[in-house]
């Protein structure tokens, strides 16, 4: 087994793509079909420069919002 580097941070984002309303069997590139952007749904961050608990997250979102 050979040691590999793991990911320390990462996202998901999704699309719901629709059936085509004009073609029964067409690729998924097909401009006639619906495109929905969900944007981010998850996301992960476990570099040693980021906060590692929740609470520590809460107050650096918190100091961010207010600007302290």
């Amino acid at each position: 087994m050979t040691d590999a580097p793991q990911p320390t941070s990462g996202s998901l984002e999704a699309r719901i793509i629709r059936a085509c309303c004009v073609h029964k069997t067409c690729p998924l590139t097909c401009k006639r079909r619906k495109v929905e952007d969900l944007g981010q749904i998850a996301s992960f961050d476990v570099r040693e420069d980021k906060p590692h608990s929740f609470i520590d997250r809460l107050k650096e979102v918190y100091r961010e919002f207010t600007g302290s």
